[in-house]
This record gives C-alpha cells, sequence and structure tokens, in this order.
C-alpha cells in the first residue's frame, strides 16, 4: 500500500517536470520572440534619431541666418508670426522627443555603417545699404552694369566732385567714377551710372556712361559713395551668404556639420555626432 502510494507520488512528479519544462520552453520562445522584436524597433528608433538630430542641426542653421535676417530687415515681430510660429513647433517638438534609457545589465548593441561622405551648400545674396543724408544707392546690377543712386529729399542737390567707388572683397580690387562738377541730382530723382560695355545711352545728367571702364564683380561687394571732402555719405554692400551641409559616415559612427559663411566670415557653424547625441540604444 505505501509502495503504491509512492509510485504514485513519483509519477505525478514526473509530470509535474515535465509540463515545467514545457511551460519554461515556451516562456523562452517567447522572450526570444520579444527581444528580437525591441531589437528591430530599438534600431528603427535610433534611424529616426539619426534623421532628428540631423533635423535640428540644420533647423538651428537656418533659424541662425531667419534671426539674423530679421534683425538686418528690422522686421518686427507682428510681421514674423507666422514664421515665429513655426520655429517654436519645430523647438517644442523637438523638446518632446522621448528620451531612451539603458535599462541595467542591458547588451548594448553596435551599429555599422559603410563608409561614406556627402557635401551639400546653398548660396544666396543679401544687400544691405545705409546713407547719412538725402543721397542713397538705390541699386546695383549683379553683373556689373550699373549703380543707380536717388535723391530722396526735396531740394536739388551738387555732386559735382563726388566719387563712386567699388569694391570687391574688402581689401580686392576696386574702381572709382569720379561725378563731372556741374552734375547736380533732382529731388526724388535718380543718376545711373552704367559700364561702358552696357550700351546704354550717354544722357546726362541722369544716365551717365563711363568712357573706359565698368563696374568690377565679386561675390562680396561694397559701393560707396563719397562725398567731395572725401567722406562717405552713403554706401551699399552685397555679401554672398553660404550654407554647406558634410555628413560623413564611418563605420561605427556617422557626423553631420552644418556651417554659414557670409563673405569671408564664418557666421555660423555647429557640428554633431547623432550616435552620441542620444543614448546608445540597448536591449534586455
Amino acid at each position: 500500500m505505501l509502495n503504491g502510494r509512492i509510485r504514485e507520488l513519483e509519477h505525478q512528479l514526473d509530470n509535474d517536470r515535465e509540463r515545467h519544462s514545457q511551460e519554461v520552453a515556451m516562456l523562452e520562445r517567447e522572450l526570444i520572440r520579444l527581444r528580437d522584436e525591441m531589437t528591430q524597433q530599438l534600431q528603427e528608433y535610433q534611424d529616426l534619431m539619426d534623421i532628428k538630430v540631423s533635423l535640428d542641426l540644420e533647423i538651428a542653421a537656418y533659424d541662425k541666418l531667419l534671426m539674423g535676417e530679421e534683425h538686418r530687415l528690422n522686421i518686427t515681430p507682428s510681421n514674423t508670426a507666422t514664421v515665429q510660429s513655426f520655429s517654436q513647433s519645430l523647438r517644442s517638438s523637438t523638446r518632446a522627443t522621448p528620451s531612451r534609457r539603458t535599462p541595467s545589465g542591458a547588451l548594448k548593441r553596435k551599429r555599422t555603417f559603410v563608409d561614406e561622405s556627402e557635401d551639400r551648400s546653398v548660396s544666396d545674396y543679401y544687400v544691405s545699404a545705409s546713407a547719412k543724408g538725402n543721397i542713397e544707392i538705390k541699386e546695383i546690377d549683379p553683373e556689373g552694369k550699373f549703380v543707380k543712386i536717388f535723391n530722396k529729399g526735396n531740394e536739388e542737390v551738387a555732386i559735382g566732385g563726388w566719387q563712386l567707388q567699388r569694391i570687391v572683397n574688402e581689401s580686392g580690387p576696386s574702381n572709382t567714377y569720379k561725378f563731372h562738377r556741374s552734375v547736380k541730382i533732382d529731388a526724388n530723382a535718380y543718376v545711373t551710372v552704367w559700364s561702358v560695355d552696357s550700351k546704354a545711352s550717354h544722357e546726362p545728367p541722369t544716365n551717365i556712361v563711363m568712357k573706359q571702364q565698368k563696374w568690377i564683380t565679386g561675390d562680396n561687394t561694397k559701393t560707396i559713395l563719397l562725398n567731395i571732402d572725401g567722406e562717405t555719405v552713403a554706401n551699399l554692400d552685397r555679401i554672398k551668404r553660404i550654407v554647406s551641409t558634410h555628413v560623413s559616415s564611418s563605420r561605427q559612427s556617422r557626423r553631420r556639420s552644418i556651417s554659414a559663411v557670409d563673405g569671408n566670415e564664418q557666421l555660423y557653424h555647429q557640428q554633431g555626432d547623432p550616435l552620441q547625441s542620444a543614448e546608445k540604444c540597448a536591449i534586455m
């Protein structure tokens, strides 16, 4: 009787062991499936983070350029509400991005990239002008055909002996035109000084064609109007602005740099490593 009870309990124990082994195997398979799914999701998240960091760098660069243009043009906040709202929404979406945490005891997963690099650049020109009196430099031709000055006052101004000077790249080449002693500019009127090869008609004082020279051109030019005493009364700057992006990828990292250059001066530069800007992905 006792031996029969022992055999029954041993049989029951064997059944429990077998059932437990099956449950453990099933749980291990489920754990493997969850690990694979987590690995895939983390890889997708890492890809999105790489894109996000790259876009953040570009947004920061263009935002810097936009602020510079708003300051230069003296644009009021009411005129830029749409732009500011868009910029704020971008910043908000950046701040709202959840951070990744690495669980304790987690295994770090390395990502690999093929060796590659990419360079992109966008260039544009911006113009800034100022004047101390009523005579201002109103317009210049990018191809060097003419320089146009304007009298915004209500009285005629004698500009005989005044000089128009063009300088390329600060200390680069320059040329100068000196107005005839009899030249005057009427109130609310223009005087245009044309290059010799412009094919314009010489009709002083409103249209003056230089005899033996033409306006020099370049990426960065400064046009200055000097009075008879050699004092600067007006100027107009035309400066080339370049926004360049460089992306380089090695087998274990990806770096991106963005810079903005005004003329010969670097206005803005930022670089980042998307893989170092965010925490490393990990799986349990």
